[in-house]
């Protein structure tokens, strides 16, 4: 039947000698026919209806849509969408040429010529369909049913929304969302985050990866499979939940809600956060931070670090155990313990006993209670402030202090 050839001739309203730069938006649509429509420097909407037709615009923000058929759609400069829905439709991007993105009802690569230069890719639909990354930094989005996303090479961000996804980032540090459903993740090399919210997610992680952290809305255990690979774990909202290290070095934070948080193996950072949490060390020399609440720390085998940064009150007050004098070490933050400098807490700074003996007495302890408080001027008129309870009738000096 022939093709068309249609070329935009749209000119801005009230002016006087019009010409293609005129022009701030253009609407040109096919027919049925294999038509060829090239659009102008303004935002352009192409639409080719049916047949197998070609789109070109020239720049500007483009929508480009080549309907049924197996389309050819090239946006030029400018941040343009291309809408596909055949295998065989086609998109064209240069480099450099803005930030682009394939929203797609059947699979889709932008590893292929072509596409080599396009950033993003979004899945639509409810077919149970695939999207692969290139070299750039891809932003790739699944729909509501199983998809399978890969990001190859370039720091990705996938996400699988609805169904059991399956997420392989690939080289580069990349965000590993799958969504609603029991997702299985796969970072590659690169120091990736994983974010997990269904107990029935899989993080696969190999040995000397990256670096990596999950994000985690559920509880979660770091020596178990794959997981024994990752270094971190983040716990967000306010549900209470636990979070175990393994054999690395691992930094854990908690979340609103009361936690259990164990290091395990390593030199771990563990951070309570909101809440009253229970928090414990176990091996290795560990840098332990209830945050706020009542928590109860335990520090464990090795050198370990308790430290106290919150604003003091009588519901920040947290029980320490297993604190031991020839290795462990309180950490008191200058912005909360301001009458004491920076550094090692001086000798007659320290006090065994129920309240300040001097002016110069700023830390108190109570070895028949265990209690541990703050006083900011000795015997001046402001009332000391217990921040900690301190299990074993220690052997306490200012030596065991230190102001950061």
């Amino acid at each position: 039947m022939g093709s068309d050839l249609v070329i935009s001739s749209l000119r801005a309203p009230g002016l006087l000698h019009p010409s293609r730069e005129d022009i701030l938006m253009a609407i040109i649509n096919g027919d049925d026919l294999a038509n060829v429509l090239i659009g102008t420097n303004a935002a352009d909407t192409i639409r080719g209806l049916t047949g197998d037709d070609t789109l070109f615009s020239l720049a500007g923000h483009d929508l480009l849509n080549g309907g049924n058929g197996a389309d050819i759609m090239s946006g030029g400069p400018g941040d343009d969408l291309y809408i596909v829905d055949n295998g065989a439709d086609t998109v064209i991007e240069s480099l450099n040429e803005g930030t682009d993105r394939v929203e797609s009802s059947v699979t889709f690569s932008l590893n292929v010529p072509g596409a080599f230069d396009v950033e993003n890719l979004t899945l639509t639909g409810s077919l149970e369909i695939n999207g692969l990354g290139n070299a750039l930094n891809n932003r790739i989005v699944g729909n509501d049913v199983h998809n399978a996303l890969y990001g190859r090479a370039g720091h990705d961000s996938l996400f699988g929304l609805g169904g059991n996804d399956y997420l392989e980032g690939g080289a580069g540090s990349d965000t590993l969302n799958g969504g609603q459903g029991a997702d299985i993740m796969r970072g590659g090399d690169g120091n990736d985050t994983y974010v997990v919210d269904n107990a029935g997610d899989t993080v696969r992680e190999e040995v000397g990866a990256g670096h990596d952290k999950i994000v985690s809305s559920v509880s979660l255990d770091l020596r178990v499979g794959y997981l024994v690979n990752v270094e971190n774990v983040t716990l967000i909202g306010s549900a209470d939940l636990n979070a175990s290290g393994n054999g690395l070095s691992n930094t854990i934070v908690g979340n609103a809600g009361d936690n259990l948080l164990i290091g395990y193996d390593g030199s771990d950072q563990l951070r309570g956060g909101g809440g009253n949490d229970v928090i414990h060390g176990v091996e290795g020399n560990d840098l332990i931070n209830g945050d706020e609440g009542f928590d109860s720390i335990i520090t464990g085998r090795g050198f370990d670090r308790v430290v106290f940064d919150t604003p003091l009150a009588p519901d920040n007050i947290d029980a320490v155990q297993d604190f031991d004098t020839l290795r462990d070490l309180f950490l008191l933050d200058h912005a909360i313990f301001g009458a004491l400098a920076p550094g090692a807490v001086p000798a007659d700074a320290f006090v065994i006993g129920t309240a300040a003996a001097d002016a110069d007495d700023r830390l108190v302890y109570d070895a028949a209670s265990g209690w541990l408080s703050y006083d900011a001027d000795g015997f001046g008129g402001l009332e000391q402030t217990l921040f900690a309870v301190v299990a074993g009738d220690l052997p306490f000096t200012g030596s065991d202090f230190w102001v950061i």
